[in-house]
């Protein structure tokens, strides 16, 4: 009727001797290929936007929206380790004193752009930024409040 006892011994010998081979093969006791992040090639030139929803707008400790929820969006173009971009927010300054009627301003946009060069493991953000309120109740159609920046991360050690 089948086989005998030799022929089961070596049927289980050979089963067992598979079954390291295939837990090695899913990665138990080393890392296969499979498991390898996918590394995205690296481009030149790169444009990213961004969209925010957000309860405040508060910057250096003072609300720019008078406590209320704000709309915020960017776009940055970048190539190799020159960046441009802007940002823009809406804004709550209050009514103008002089003309209450009037709101003090509704946007503020700034305008940035900087390189990103590395040495080493240290990489530097050199940048500007130009703070613009486009129609605000001062006169003009444009009212910088411009300063040259360094960025929040102006060193990082990798």
């Amino acid at each position: 009727m089948g086989m005998g006892m030799r022929g089961c011994v070596a049927a289980s010998a050979v089963v067992l001797g598979l079954t390291p081979g295939v837990a090695l093969a899913d990665g138990m006791a080393r890392k296969s290929v499979k498991d390898a992040p996918v590394e995205a090639p690296k481009k030149d030139w790169q444009l990213t936007a961004n969209f925010a929803g957000a309860t405040e707008y508060v910057f250096r400790g003072f609300s720019q929206s008078a406590e209320n929820p704000v709309i915020q969006v960017g776009v940055d173009l970048t190539y190799k380790w020159f960046y441009v971009g802007a940002w823009g927010s809406t804004i709550d300054f209050g009514r103008d004193g002089n003309f209450p009627n009037f709101d003090v301003a509704h946007v503020e946009i700034d305008y940035y752009a900087g390189i990103k060069p590395v040495i080493g493991k240290v990489t530097f953000d050199l940048g500007v930024i130009y703070y613009t309120f486009p129609r605000a109740r001062d006169g003009v159609p444009f009212s910088p409040d411009h300063a040259p920046s360094v960025s929040k991360t102006a060193l990082a050690v990798a």
